[in-house]
């Protein structure tokens, strides 16, 4: 009876350690075993180097949060977090409506052109605590994202490999703070 019971246990037990071994790493851990130069414009990761140019200028962008996803990317895996933020016709759902994020990009659609913002942010957090903070935002709440957008929106590896973004709405954002917004006000 043992026997037959680890026969059908089996094929449960093989697709359950496939799954394990597929599944994508945290994006935190990944995050937390990276390593950044003080400007980051160097970063170690998963054994892979990178090199990174950021605006002096700071970026500030203020919405609501529609999604988030932690979700690492196996070309910049130091990303911890993808999300859409919106204003305006955006933040209707009767007007707008977003498809679910997934590996960091999503689409929307409407009957008319709407008006407002929809940026979606790639998130390179500063520190633990700034981590933290994004942890604390929930779908929703209208908060203003703010740190160094990626020249270019492109990240190089050491083997000649980069990542880079090419649509306008998507931003790579070194974030050095996000800040709850009392919408209420």
């Amino acid at each position: 009876m043992l026997k037959d019971s680890f026969k059908l246990a089996l094929p449960f037990l093989v697709l359950t350690g496939i799954f394990w071994w597929m599944r994508a790493p945290d994006p935190e851990t990944v995050w937390r075993k990276s390593t950044f130069s003080q400007d980051f414009t160097r970063i170690e990761s998963q054994g892979e180097s990178y090199s990174a140019s950021w605006e002096e200028e700071p970026s500030a962008f203020e919405g609501d949060l529609q999604q988030m996803v932690p979700e690492a990317l196996t070309y910049a895996p130091f990303i911890s977090h993808h999300l859409v933020l919106t204003d305006g016709d955006y933040s209707d759902p009767e007007k707008v409506e977003i498809r679910p994020l997934k590996k960091g990009k999503t689409s929307w659609r409407a009957k008319q052109q709407p008006k407002g913002r929809f940026p979606v942010l790639h998130l390179l957090p500063a520190d633990a605590e700034v981590l933290r903070r994004i942890n604390a935002m929930a779908p929703g709440q209208r908060a203003i994202w703010s740190g160094q957008r990626l020249v270019k929106g492109r990240l190089e590896n050491s083997k000649g490999g980069y990542f880079q973004v090419n649509n306008t709405n998507h931003i790579v954002l070194l974030l050095r703070d996000v800040q709850p917004v009392d919408s209420a006000l």
